[in-house]
């Protein structure tokens, strides 16, 4: 009888185990994942920005090109 027990109790302690194991795992990964959303969000913001400042360049210099044509 003890023998069933022993088994039992072991096999509660194994089933724990797999399960905390599964969710340190999935806790894990979403955090992975929330850093990797963050890294992508600030690599399109930076994108954006780069994007802007050519936008801003070319304007710039449409505008001086526009002007000497003007004068």
């Amino acid at each position: 009888m003890s023998h069933w027990v022993h088994f039992i109790a072991s096999f509660k302690v194994t089933w724990r185990m797999k399960v905390a194991k599964n969710v340190l795992a999935t806790i894990l990964l979403e955090m992975l994942v929330d850093h990797v959303g963050v890294f992508f969000e600030l690599s399109l913001m930076g994108f954006e920005h780069w994007l802007l400042l050519k936008q801003l360049h070319s304007l710039e210099t449409a505008s001086k090109l526009l002007y000497h044509r003007v004068r």
